[in-house]
Formats: C-alpha cells, structure tokens, sequence
C-alpha cells in the first residue's frame, strides 16, 4: 500500500497516486452525493466522479444508522481496522479468489482514533441491480441467478460471509455479468459450510419478501445452494 497524507486527510492505495490524483479525489469528496431510488438500491452516500490516471471511480463514505446517527453520523471508533480499510481487505481478497467484485483502489481515513472514512472503487458499467431488473425482465433474472448462486457458493467455500447480500447488492452490466457490492459489513465464519448457507439463504429470502420480490429469487437461489450443500 501507497500513503499520503494531506493536512488530516491520509489516503492509502494500492498504486502510487500522483500529486493529481490526490487532487481530483478531494474535488470529487466536496462535491454532493448520488442518492439510491432503485429497489433495494442501499443508503450509503456514494459520490461518483473521474480521476485522471484512474478513470471513472466511485467514493462511498461511511456512515452511522439508527438512534446514534442521530448525534454522530459519519465518524467512528478505530479499534484495529478502520471500516473501509476492513471492505477494501475483503474486495481484495474477492478478487483474487474469482469473485466478481469492484476493483478496490484504495480508502481515506480523516483524523485517526476518532476518524471519517472513504472506500475508491472503479466504476462498474452497470445500470441495474438484481432486484430492479427482476421486476422488470423475468427472463433475464432467471439467466442470472445461476451466476448468483456461483459467486455466492465460491464466498462459502472460503468461508466469507458476506452479512448483507440480498438482490439489491448484485449489480448487473450489459454484459449479463453480474458483481457483489457492499461488503462493509463481511466477515470470516467460523462454523460450518452448511450453516453459513443457511445463513445466506435466511437473509437473501428475508429481502425477497420485505420487498414484494418475484418469488423465484428465493427459489433459485435455495435450490442451487441447497444442491452444494
């Protein structure tokens, strides 16, 4: 990893970024956030802008819910890792085991103990999420779901769980490739294979009725998982 520091703002990359690189991501961080209207499409505050040398990128901050964001929304505790560097380390990690994910290019810490976060990622050339096409293109879904279930079975073969996987964090390109976003909030399991499936099919059925999905969603995903496992 590659650091810099700009008065209280660090940035750490896994290339060396240039002197305008640094620029264009400060540009990018003051500038106002692209809010979700798609189903399922999330809460984070993502910005999205081109960086030169690194082209089309997206800047996702971090930031608190419930009764707590109230009073304290965008800074954090540091323990050991800070929240985006955790993401960062698991899309690397995905990456390198096949898993279609963003390609992470780095995060940004301001202040340190008590700190705000960012997480770079490249753009993906996608215009819907799973969810949102599934309401709109039955036969296409169908096609994508196999591929859902192969991504989801490489996460449990090396046992990462990936707490908030539903069809609103699989993003699909005109290619009918389809990526996992989001996995802030992943971890290493430690029980078994069987139990981390039922623990994926639990939440991914749970996001499929709360949002009045097509019921098929569950269906093909409980039989390709349950057919492994």
């Amino acid at each position: 990893m590659y650091k810099n520091s700009i008065k209280d703002l660090t940035f750490n990359f896994t290339n060396e970024p240039s002197g305008e690189v640094l620029e264009d991501l400060m540009d990018i961080m003051s500038s106002s956030a692209k809010k979700n209207t798609v189903i399922l499409g999330g809460r984070g505050s993502v910005k999205l802008g081109n960086v030169r040398g690194f082209g089309d990128i997206v800047l996702k901050e971090y930031y608190r819910g419930g009764f707590i964001g109230k009073f304290n929304r965008y800074y954090f505790l540091k323990s050991t890792k800070s929240r985006p560097q955790i993401e960062y380390d698991f899309l690397v990690e995905a990456n390198s085991l096949g898993l279609n994910v963003p390609k992470p290019l780095g995060y940004i810490i301001k202040h340190n103990l008590i700190y705000r976060g960012w997480l770079v990622t490249e753009m993906l050339n996608s215009k819907w999420n799973l969810a949102n096409l599934s309401m709109s293109d039955e036969e296409r879904t169908r096609l994508l779901v196999h591929s859902v279930v192969d991504q989801i079975l490489k996460l449990i073969e090396n046992k990462i769980f990936h707490v908030d996987l539903h069809p609103g964090n699989v993003l699909v390109d005109e290619d009918n490739t389809i990526f996992l976003i989001d996995f802030d909030k992943a971890r290493y399991f430690s029980g078994t294979k069987n139990k981390l499936r039922d623990l994926y099919l639990h939440r991914w059925r749970r996001a499929v009725i709360k949002h009045n999905l097509p019921e098929y969603l569950s269906e093909y995903i409980c039989a390709g998982l349950r057919k492994n496992f």
